[in-house]
């Protein structure tokens, strides 16, 4: 667990393992060796996270990198043997339900693409565990709501980010991690895109109770996350600099990676069509079938009806046919008189 007065410090996976279980057991053995408390993989369902809208490239690129149970467990027997907490973001709930269930988990990451999925949020609170929640490209309004279905609770710490891959360090308002504390008397973090070696220590000094950041075996590697991603030698620096509680005197700089604290808009909209949830139809629908949880899934892109609205559709009749995977659209919805 992190030292006295110093983040819980989590080195995030990502794809970087490039579909490889056995890399994905090396970087186990590598973060644990870097000083890190936790290691995070992403456990996901493409079936069950994109849409039949979302490119085909794209759709192989997750199927590329997707983890499977089997391979998890294994993961976890690793951070058991090298001393290190493992952990994953869960983008589903049969998935959450089997992590809940069948892994020794510290806590749920719910991505920030996710804050506005109450379906996932819901049944999270359901678990007894913690839930590590991000806050990139989210207002007050809808972090307030997704505490709302999560339930507000100590257990909940909420982690802001910029949702920018990789961010400058003039984006990446740190101060703003102060504030959610303020707004919602929660611990916060921060869940860093950039690729500084100075913002962590920084978000540190201001009392960050978590860090996290991508790493890699090695940058130059190809693959969709390698590049702004540290390798094992730097996140070790710095590591260590957060350990020994080094602090940045440069007023300058602090100033610049602290920022206003203000929430901003800058490159969200992107961010909100791409990582968030619509309806879309589970299994085909045909004209006059009526929506109902059973046959609506949340899928990425956030273009169509978005997540939190299912309720608000429930009973209207599809117009037209909807293939699976296909986001629904109110052009093909009709209200039942």
């Amino acid at each position: 667990m992190a030292a006295a007065n110093s983040p819980y410090i989590i080195a995030e996976a990502g794809f970087n393992h490039d579909g490889d279980p056995q890399r994905a057991v090396e970087m186990v053995q590598r973060a644990a060796e870097a000083g890190a408390d936790c290691i995070k993989f992403q456990l996901f369902d493409r079936a069950q996270l994109l849409s039949t809208e979302i490119a085909p490239k794209i759709h192989q690129i997750f199927a590329d990198h997707q983890l499977q149970p089997g391979d998890y467990l294994k993961l976890e027997e690793a951070g058991k043997t090298c001393g290190i907490d493992v952990a994953a973001s869960i983008f589903d709930c049969q998935t959450l339900d089997w992590y809940c269930e069948n892994c020794s988990a510290p806590f749920i990451k719910i991505a920030s693409g996710d804050i506005s999925f109450p379906r996932l949020l819901k049944r999270a609170r359901q678990s007894s565990l913690p839930v590590v929640l991000s806050t990139g490209g989210a207002t007050p309004a809808e972090i307030k709501q997704a505490l709302n279905w999560l339930g507000t609770t100590t257990r909940t710490v909420l982690l802001h980010c910029t949702p920018a891959y990789p961010t400058a360090e003039a984006d990446l308002n740190l101060n703003r991690m102060i504030q959610l504390e303020r707004d919602f008397s929660l611990a916060s973090g921060f869940s860093d895109h950039s690729q500084s070696v100075t913002a962590p220590v920084i978000a540190a000094q201001l009392g960050a109770k978590i860090w996290e950041r991508h790493v890699t075996p090695d940058p130059q590697l190809p693959g969709p996350e390698h590049s702004f991603s540290l390798s094992f030698k730097d996140f070790e620096r710095v590591v260590q600099q957060i350990r020994q509680q080094l602090r940045i005197t440069d007023s300058c700089l602090v100033k610049k990676i602290a920022g206003t604290g203000r929430t901003t808009s800058q490159s969200w909209e992107t961010f909100r069509k791409q990582g968030r949830r619509s309806l879309s139809a589970l299994r085909p629908l045909l004209p006059g079938d009526k929506i109902s949880p059973e046959n609506i899934i949340e899928l990425r892109p956030g273009s169509g009806l978005p997540a939190e609205q299912l309720s608000e559709w429930i009973g209207y009749q599809v117009t037209r046919p909807v293939n699976p995977g296909q986001l629904i659209k109110q052009s093909m919805l009709t209200k039942i008189n």
